[in-house]
């Protein structure tokens, strides 16, 4: 099975036990929060990518637009495919740049 197959469970779990706030709750984005929050789960890998938006959302209010960037760029999947995956729960928010 590809690695992307298993990867919508890990989001699809994730969505069901945690919930997000709006993209009106944005804060600031700080790269420096961005970078240890990527150390905070351990680094950025296609494993637990869906875990890392997740806590991006807590952090930001919203998914910025730069960090699915850095995210497919990183793990090897589209942004389409990312996108795909955000908007298909209703609690993820992708947010402006």
């Amino acid at each position: 099975m590809p690695v992307t197959a298993n990867l919508f469970p890990f989001c699809r779990k994730f969505a069901e036990i945690v919930h997000f706030g709006g993209v009106e709750n944005m804060k600031t984005f700080n790269i420096q929060t961005y970078k240890n929050l990527i150390k905070e789960v351990g680094g950025l890998t296609v494993e637990n990518s869906f875990l890392f938006l997740g806590k991006v959302q807590e952090t930001f209010g919203c998914v910025p637009r730069e960090v699915v960037r850095d995210v497919a760029m990183k793990t090897g999947f589209s942004e389409a495919r990312i996108y795909g995956a955000l908007t298909s729960y209703r609690d993820f928010k992708v947010g402006r740049e």
